[in-house]
C-alpha cells in the first residue's frame, strides 16, 4: 500500500508540474492599450545570439558530431552572417508605437527581468505575467514595456539521431511581448517562429547562396512580422509570428 501511495504521489507531482509549466498563451495586442496619459513605453530587446547552425533532434553526443563534421562548411558559412536587419527591429517597434500614440524609446541597457520576483497572483491566467513588474515602473519612468528576446537564429536541420529528417533552414525563433508594469498584465504576448528553406538547391559551398538569401528574408520576414501585430496590420493573422513551409524531400 506503502508503494501504491508512493507511486501515486510522484505521479501527481508529475502532472502538477507539467501543468505549472504550461506555455504561455498568446495575447493579441489592442492599440488602445497604449492610449490615454499611461502610455510611456520602454522596449528591451535582449542580445541577439550569434548566427550558428544547430541539428535539433541530433540526440546523443555522438550524434551532434556526426551532424556537425557533414556541414562543417556550411556552419562555418553561417558563423560569417549577420543579424543587421534585427538589430533594427526595436528602433522600428518604438516607430510603430510612436504613429499610435505612445511615448516611445529604446533601452541602453537590458532589463534584468529573471531577478525580478514570480508574480504570486500568476495562476493560470495568461493575461497576467510570470514575474512581479511593478518596482520597474519607477525604475524606467516607464507605463509599459516592450521586449523582444530572440532565443535562437542562423539555419538548423532537423535530425533524427545520426540522420537528416529534411533539408536546412534559415530560422529565427523567440518571444516578445507587452507588461503594464502597474498591473502586471500582458497587452501582447507572442512567440517567434520563422523558417525558410533555400529556393532550389541549397549545398551550394562555400558561400550558400540559396540558404544566405534564405536566412536574410526570414531577418526581415520576423521584423515585419512583428511590426505589423503592433500596428494591427489586417493582413497579418491573429497568431502572429509563425510562418510555415512546406515538407521538402530531404538532400544531402
Amino acid at each position: 500500500m506503502n508503494r501504491t501511495k508512493q507511486l501515486t504521489a510522484v505521479a501527481l507531482t508529475m502532472i502538477l508540474g507539467a501543468c505549472a509549466s504550461k506555455p504561455q498563451q498568446p495575447v493579441a495586442f489592442n492599440p488602445g492599450a497604449i492610449a490615454g496619459s499611461a502610455n510611456r513605453v520602454v522596449i528591451d530587446m535582449k542580445n541577439i545570439p550569434e548566427t550558428n547552425t544547430s541539428f535539433p533532434g541530433a540526440s546523443c553526443l555522438l550524434c551532434i558530431g556526426v551532424a556537425r563534421a557533414a556541414h562543417s562548411d556550411l556552419s562555418t558559412h553561417v558563423q560569417t552572417l549577420e543579424a543587421e536587419e534585427l538589430s533594427f527591429l526595436p528602433g522600428r517597434l518604438a516607430q510603430a508605437l510612436s504613429r499610435n500614440g505612445a511615448l516611445a524609446k529604446v533601452l541602453d541597457n537590458p532589463v534584468d527581468i529573471e531577478s525580478l520576483s514570480d508574480n504570486p497572483a500568476k495562476g493560470d491566467n495568461p493575461k497576467l505575467a510570470k514575474k512581479d513588474f511593478r518596482p520597474l515602473a519607477e525604475e524606467l519612468g516607464a507605463d509599459k514595456l516592450l521586449v523582444v528576446n530572440i532565443h535562437s537564429q542562423g539555419v538548423l536541420r532537423p535530425y533524427s539521431a545520426y540522420i537528416p529528417v529534411d533539408v536546412p533552414k534559415a530560422h529565427v525563433s523567440g518571444i516578445a511581448y507587452m507588461v503594464d508594469l502597474r498591473s502586471n498584465t500582458y497587452l501582447w504576448y507572442t512567440t517567434v517562429s520563422t523558417a525558410k528553406p533555400a529556393e532550389g538547391a541549397w549545398n551550394e559551398p562555400p558561400n550558400f547562396p540559396g540558404l544566405t538569401n534564405a536566412y536574410y528574408q526570414v531577418l526581415a520576414e520576423t521584423s515585419d512580422l512583428l511590426v505589423s501585430e503592433l500596428t494591427n496590420d489586417a493582413k497579418t493573422s491573429s497568431r502572429g509570428s509563425s510562418l510555415t513551409t512546406a515538407k521538402t524531400e530531404v538532400t544531402q
